[in-house]
């Protein structure tokens, strides 16, 4: 897998398929010039309370029916921060996609900014994609549990630390991802986001998970991590709502509500 930000320069210059993960509606409302519509809902399925992955056959009929070929380069922007975009692209990564990249700012800032808009869908060629799942990024509860046993793995909470402190996964240590984020981009840049894990002991070599509740931040920050050099980050996608919600699941608490 390659990942990497752009700028929106950089994707106008290159061939890439640039994704919009905000709502249909507002992707109507204006969106970057040549930009398709692939809201967040549509490539994540309702299980419980945890937001999981679509079937293969879904995300080939979504990316085919978008014009994406396997071996383009996929930007995907929101307006939240870059937590709707990344959790889009894990998506993809887990599908065995090769060429991700993140916008590094958000649509309103893009605006600010001068970028242009458009209200104009642009023209797409469906394409017969197929996707491989990668079992590797798949990461379940069970499997996570074993992980903290062993110790083999450095769990990351990204959420806040009130919501931390309401409960966590047990050994998580909280790195909130607002501190990953950066001033008005998406992320900080590599030397900053290394210098916030490397002062909490987390080294470039250890092998890290990433979680918040929906999977959205965390996969930000497992993409802020890949940037500053981390290569052995997963983000357990399906995150807190889905471990804290199973009574049968190992909790630490600090705080009740």
């Amino acid at each position: 897998m390659i990942f990497r930000l752009f700028t929106p320069e950089e994707v106008f210059n290159i061939d890439a398929v640039l994704v919009d993960t905000r709502r249909a509606i507002e992707y109507r409302a204006g969106h970057i010039p040549g930009a398709v519509s692939i809201p967040l809902s549509r490539v994540v399925k309702i299980r419980g309370l945890a937001l999981d992955i679509p079937s293969r056959r879904e995300i080939e009929s979504i990316l085919s029916s978008s014009g994406i070929e396997p071996n383009q380069w996929v930007v995907a922007y929101d307006d939240s921060g870059g937590v709707k975009a990344a959790r889009f692209l894990y998506t993809l990564e887990i599908y065995g996609h090769e060429k991700l990249g993140l916008l590094d700012r958000t649509y309103s800032i893009y605006v600010e900014e001068g970028g242009k808009i458009s209200r104009e869908k642009p023209k797409m060629y469906p394409t017969n994609y197929v996707a491989t799942l990668d079992d590797n990024r798949v990461l379940t509860k069970e499997k996570l549990l074993q992980l903290i046993h062993s110790g083999e793995a450095i769990i990351v909470d990204t959420r806040s630390r009130e919501e931390y402190l309401m409960g966590h996964i047990p050994r998580a240590i909280n790195i909130p991802w607002l501190l990953v984020a950066g001033y008005r981009r998406v992320l900080k840049n590599p030397e900053e986001i290394s210098s916030i894990f490397s002062e909490r002991g987390i080294r470039v070599t250890d092998s890290i998970i990433t979680y918040c509740n929906e999977g959205t931040a965390s996969a930000l920050v497992r993409y802020g991590l890949f940037i500053a050099g981390y290569e052995k980050v997963l983000n357990y996608y399906l995150s807190y709502n889905e471990w804290g919600s199973d009574p049968t699941m190992p909790k630490v608490v600090f705080l009740q509500r």
